[in-house]
């Protein structure tokens, strides 16, 4: 893969899944079914088909129910560690203590709960060409009210992002949930701490190389009954 020398991949599957407990109450959500596969198996594939091959997991709800899945599926194209959070600790707070078992100078962090049907070679190409500390993927979807929205430039600099609000129902350009992030990135955060990268860390890197790679791809957010009944019906359509 060149430059960026096969960088670890890191999931987050430590989300407590609330709003998907009415179709799933026992099931972390990267495991929730579909068809015949879970979100973390066509996550894991997608991360194979990039050439990557080192996949860290880092759990905590219901992690016992990961761990127990991960031992048993086909690990001989990609090799699998696991970290579970002693409390909850945030999307921060989870990745630092994830990248703790990684040597990679950048990292391909995937939120998951959701999908994007992007080569993820793609966005690590852009985040070393655009010499970026923090790249994130980015769609443009028709209403943003769910998501918020993300504000870049001409050169796709990062300027600022919009709080979700029911009223925005504008088509808009909204985070993908992938990232790739510089180890440098991790001095931010606090070990042992909660924090959300979302909330407290992103809004703080505005002003330093921080790029949205803007990505035509299908997104899905698999985090309501809704939208997860989007995501079954084109998986049942498409197949990877």
């Amino acid at each position: 893969m060149g430059a960026y020398k096969r960088p670890d991949a890191i999931i987050l599957c430590g989300g407590l899944g609330t709003r998907l407990k009415p179709i799933q109450p026992d099931l972390p959500k990267v495991l929730t079914p579909i068809g015949d596969r879970t979100l973390l198996d066509i996550l894991i594939s997608q991360l194979v088909r990039a050439g990557l091959n080192r996949a860290i997991l880092s759990l905590g709800h219901l992690s016992e129910k990961v761990v127990e899945y991960v031992d048993n599926i086909d690990k001989s194209n990609i090799e699998i560690i696991k970290v579970t959070e002693p409390e909850p600790l945030g999307t921060g707070g989870a990745l630092k203590l994830a990248c703790s078992q990684s040597q990679s100078d950048h990292f391909l962090v995937i939120n998951g709960d959701s999908y994007t049907d992007i080569n993820p070679s793609d966005l690590l190409q852009f985040h070393v060409q655009s010499n970026s500390s923090l790249t994130m993927l980015v769609v443009r979807v028709g209403d943003s009210s769910r998501y918020g929205s993300v504000l870049v430039d001409s050169t796709g600099l990062v300027k600022s992002f919009q709080e979700k609000s029911t009223n925005n129902k504008e088509e808009s350009l909204v985070n993908a949930g992938m990232y790739v992030i510089d180890r440098s990135i991790l001095s931010r955060i606090e070990a042992g701490t909660k924090i959300s990268l979302e909330r407290d860390i992103f809004p703080k890197l505005i002003g330093d190389q921080y790029y949205a790679y803007i990505s035509d791809s299908k997104f899905l957010d698999i985090g309501t009954p809704d939208s997860f009944s989007a995501a079954e019906q084109f998986f049942s359509d498409v197949k990877l």
